[in-house]
C-alpha cells in the first residue's frame, strides 16, 4: 500500500471530505506510524550508525533520530569490544579522574543527545551504535516496511487516530481500537514481544 492508497482508504473509512481534516491528515498518519512503533517492537525500527570517537573526549553524540540503543561497540586493535551499559553515576564514581585515558569500557545516557563513555577514550576509536529509531514515514517514503507486510494494522493506526481527531463516537473508536490490537498480535507473531523494551 502507497501513501495516496493510505489516504484515499483513511478519508472513505471516517467519511470525512473536510478540507482541513485533508490538511492535517499527513500528520495525523505520521503519528499514528509512531504509536506503532512505540507499541511493538519492529524490525523496521532498528538502525545502525557509526561514529567517531574524539581522542580525550568523554563524550559521545547520538545519532539525530536516536530513541534508545540496543548496543554500542569499538574498534580496538584486537577487534570489536561490546561496552557496557550502565548508569551516569557509576561512570562518575568508577572514573573520577576525567584525564584518565584508556579504551571506554562503559557507557551511559548522559542527557538526550549524548552518550558519557569510562574510561575517557586514548584514541579517537571507531564506534558502531545499533538503536531504535522512528523509521522514515510513509508521508515521505510513499512505502514502508509496514505498509507493504502489515497494511491492515496501519490502516487501522490511522482510522484510529483520525476519529480521535474527529472526537468520534466512543462505541465506535472501541471497534477501531479492538481492530487495532488484534493487528498488533497478528506482528507480535512475527516481530516477537509487544515491546517491553528496559530502555523504553
Amino acid at each position: 500500500m502507497n501513501y495516496a492508497a493510505l489516504t484515499a482508504l483513511v478519508t472513505d473509512f471516517v467519511a470525512n471530505t473536510d478540507t482541513t481534516f485533508a490538511a492535517d491528515l499527513p500528520t495525523l498518519i505520521d503519528l499514528a506510524e509512531r504509536g506503532v512503533y512505540n507499541d511493538i517492537k519492529l524490525p523496521a525500527a532498528l538502525k545502525n550508525a557509526t561514529a567517531t570517537m574524539t581522542l580525550h573526549d568523554e563524550y559521545l553524540s547520538m545519532p539525530s533520530d536516536y530513541l534508545f540503543d540496543v548496543d554500542l561497540s569499538v574498534q580496538t586493535a584486537t577487534g570489536t569490544a561490546f561496552l557496557l551499559k550502565k548508569d551516569v553515576g557509576y561512570i562518575r564514581e568508577a572514573y573520577p579522574d576525567r584525564t584518565y585515558y584508556n579504551p571506554p569500557r562503559f557507557y551511559a545516557q548522559y542527557d538526550v543527545n549524548t552518550m558519557i563513555l569510562g574510561p575517557t577514550p586514548d584514541l579517537a576509536y571507531v564506534t558502531e551504535m545499533h538503536y531504535r529509531g522512528y523509521p522514515t514515514s510513509i508521508v515521505t517514503a510513499n512505502t514502508t516496511w509496514l505498509s507493504t507486510n502489515y497494511p491492515q494494522v496501519l490502516v487501522d493506526a490511522c482510522v484510529l487516530r483520525a476519529y480521535e481527531y474527529m472526537k468520534g463516537d466512543a462505541e465506535l473508536m472501541a471497534v477501531y481500537k479492538a481492530a487495532y490490537d488484534m493487528g498488533l498480535k497478528q506482528i507480535a507473531g512475527y516481530a516477537g514481544n509487544i515491546a517491553q523494551d528496559p530502555y523504553r
